[in-house]
């Protein structure tokens, strides 16, 4: 199995909807607010099939886990229950080739339909890469973040 990540960081519902049909995303993890988000617009979700969410945020939220579980066609399931599955069912890494996707990041779509940019894996060691040469003083227990 493969995967990328559709990053869809303060999308609207609107937007979610559009990034989500667009790519075909069929495992979604989220937290507290994106849930939500996803329930309301559940019925407009075409290839959507599994809902992982972060258990942290919903210990004291039960009735939003019910409530999505109900909306649309797929499971819902913690983060905890995939990572025990993990656990007892190990399988080797498929590693990925410099080609495949690792993220497709969007924007808001504030102004328009949102847009996709796709990054592969060669995209995010090419820039690291240049990173370690431009910022020689990087060590291992430093943390670069661009956003």
């Amino acid at each position: 199995m493969s995967a990328a990540k559709v990053s869809v960081d303060g999308a609207g519902e609107q937007a979610l909807c559009h990034s989500f049909n667009e790519t075909e995303v069929t495992t979604v993890i989220c937290g507290h607010k994106e849930l939500k988000k996803i329930a309301n617009i559940s019925g407009q979700l075409d290839t959507v099939k599994r809902i992982i969410f972060m258990d942290d945020e919903f210990r004291s939220d039960a009735s939003l886990v019910s409530l999505v579980s109900g909306s649309g066609n797929w499971t819902v399931t913690s983060l905890l229950e995939v990572e025990k599955l993990g656990r007892e069912y190990p399988v080797d890494p498929d590693l990925p080739l410099s080609a495949d996707i690792v993220v497709i990041m969007y924007t808001s779509g504030s102004t328009g339909v949102p847009k996709g940019v796709i990054m592969t894996y060669g995209n995010v060691l090419a820039t690291s890469s240049a990173v370690m040469t431009i910022v020689s003083v990087l060590g291992q227990d430093d943390v670069y973040l661009a956003y």
